[in-house]
């Protein structure tokens, strides 16, 4: 795929951020051709409604998502000294991986992502990083009249912060 080419695939997991686990071989491909104009003019780009989910699509969390994971493990009195053993958190809801991995009852789970929270609200958030070109790009599709929404299974709040500023936020549904 060349530079101006994004790659979204449907999967269960996030072992690898290409791998397609969707039973139906459902890859979405969408080619977006920006021209060198200053204008950032979108050509031949056919749909008007673009969904895009939010952590590892439009940013980076691994960084914030593996540490306060890690956080709320060690309040739990569960040591994980290897953050890439938690990268398969980043995507499914925090309580169901809590409960599946570490085989957490109902309360051990709220408590867990209660703590991962704790953590997440004050620090992690801040270590989600915007992929380079995802401000451009989602500019220049607004620009095009596209509708843009973002999809994350992270509260509302906490993709407002991870969002650059209100400006760049107001381009979005």
């Amino acid at each position: 795929y060349g530079d101006n080419t994004w790659l979204a695939t449907a999967r269960e997991d996030n072992s690898t951020r290409t791998r397609n686990t969707d039973p139906l071989g459902s890859v979405f491909v969408i080619r977006i051709y920006i021209s060198n104009t200053d204008s950032n003019e979108i050509e031949a780009f056919m749909y008007q409604y673009i969904l895009f989910d939010l952590d590892g699509t439009l940013t980076d969390p691994r960084e914030g998502i593996t540490k306060s994971v890690q956080y709320a493990l060690d309040k739990m009195g569960i040591s994980e000294p290897d953050l890439s053993s938690l990268e398969h958190f980043i995507g499914p809801p925090l309580y169901d991986e809590f409960r599946r991995c570490y085989n957490m009852d109902d309360q051990q789970a709220k408590t867990a992502v209660a703590a991962y929270r704790e953590r997440f609200g004050t620090v992690g958030w801040t270590e989600n990083i915007l992929f380079d070109g995802v401000p451009e790009l989602l500019i220049a599709l607004h620009d095009a009249g596209k509708k843009i929404a973002i999809a994350s299974s992270k509260p509302t709040v906490f993709v407002r912060k991870i969002l650059p500023d209100v400006e760049f936020r107001t381009k979005l549904l």
